[in-house]
C-alpha cells in the first residue's frame, strides 16, 4: 500500500513539474520579443533600454512591458539600469535555444533518421544533437556508386589526425588508412571483430608491423557491432548509417565543417572507446 502511495505522489509529481515546463514555455515561446530579449542579454550578458531599443528595434513599451514580465518569472533581474539573466534564466535559456536547435535538426534530416538506425548513438549525444545544426547530408550520384567513399577519402587523405569507426570491409577504407600510416599521419580506428582480420587483410602487414613500432596506429577490436561508419579528422565530420533491415545506406553521408559537429564526432568516437575491448597500439590520445 506504502508503495502504491509512493508511486502515485511520485507521478503526481513529475506532472506537476511538467505542467510549470509547460507553462514556462509557452510563457516564451507566445512571444517573439521575450525571445529576443532572452538572447540579447544571453549574448552580451546585460543590457539597458536604450541599447536594447537600439539593436532589438523593440519600442520602450514593449521592452518595459517583456522585461517586467521576465523580471515576474525570474528570468531577469535589474542592477543598477542594467538588466542580466540570473542564474537560472541564464541556464533555461540555454535549454530553449538548444531544444529549438535540436527539432532543426531532427527537421532537416528527417530522411536520414526515418528509416536508419540510431540505437548505438548514446542518449548524452541525442539530447545534444543541436550540435550537429550546420552540417548538411549529401547523396550520391547514381553515375558513381562510390562517389561518396572518394569524398571521405580524399578529404581524410589531408589530415594532420584521423578518428576512425569501420563497420563494413571496404578495400577504399583500407587504401586511406595505408596511405595514412605511409605519411606518418596517426590512425585511431575502432574495428568490430567480426570484420577485423578481413579488414587488416586488406592492408600490407609492413605498414601494420612499423605503423605499431612507431606507435601512429592505435586499434581498438570491440565484440559490438556499431551500425554506422564514422569519420573524423581536424577539419571534417562525416557519419552514414545502417538502414533499419540491417544494409548500410551508401547513397546519403551527413558532413560537417563546423567546429561543433567535430566536438559531436569526437564524444562519440571516445565514448564507443570507452565500451571498451582489445587495445592494439598505444591508444594515446592526440592533443
Amino acid at each position: 500500500m506504502d508503495k502504491l502511495i509512493e508511486k502515485n505522489n511520485l507521478k503526481r509529481n513529475y506532472l506537476i513539474k511538467f505542467d510549470s515546463i509547460f507553462d514556462e514555455l509557452s510563457f516564451l515561446t507566445n512571444s517573439n520579443d521575450r525571445l529576443y530579449i532572452l538572447k540579447y542579454l544571453l549574448r552580451y550578458g546585460c543590457g539597458n533600454f536604450s541599447e536594447m531599443h537600439k539593436n532589438l528595434k523593440l519600442t520602450y513599451p514593449t521592452l518595459s512591458n517583456n522585461i517586467n514580465r521576465l523580471q515576474e518569472m525570474g528570468f531577469v533581474v535589474k542592477k543598477n539600469s542594467k538588466f542580466y539573466l540570473t542564474n537560472s534564466g541564464k541556464i533555461k535559456t540555454r535549454l530553449i535555444f538548444n531544444l529549438n536547435n535540436s527539432i532543426e535538426v531532427i527537421d532537416s534530416y528527417k530522411l536520414l533518421w526515418s528509416n536508419h538506425t540510431i540505437e548505438d548513438f548514446p542518449d548524452e549525444l541525442l539530447l545534444n544533437i543541436n550540435l550537429l545544426r550546420n552540417s548538411k547530408i549529401i547523396s550520391s550520384f547514381r553515375t558513381n556508386i562510390y562517389g561518396l567513399d572518394d569524398l571521405i577519402v580524399e578529404n581524410l587523405k589531408k589530415s594532420k589526425f584521423i578518428y576512425l569507426i569501420i563497420s563494413e570491409v571496404n578495400f577504399k577504407y583500407a587504401d586511406l588508412i595505408s596511405h595514412s600510416l605511409n605519411n606518418n599521419t596517426p590512425v585511431y580506428l575502432i574495428l568490430p571483430r567480426n570484420i577485423y582480420n578481413k579488414f587488416l587483410e586488406l592492408i600490407d602487414k609492413q605498414i601494420l608491423k612499423f605503423a605499431f613500432y612507431n606507435k601512429k596506429l592505435h586499434l581498438l577490436a570491440t565484440n559490438k557491432l556499431f551500425k554506422f561508419n564514422l569519420f573524423l579528422n581536424d577539419f571534417i565530420f562525416c557519419i552514414n548509417l545502417f538502414y533499419n533491415d540491417g544494409l548500410i545506406d551508401k547513397n546519403k553521408l551527413l558532413i560537417s565543417h563546423d567546429e561543433n559537429s567535430l566536438k559531436w564526432g569526437k564524444s562519440l568516437f571516445d565514448i564507443c572507446y570507452s565500451n571498451s575491448g582489445t587495445k592494439y597500439g598505444s591508444f594515446i590520445k592526440s592533443e
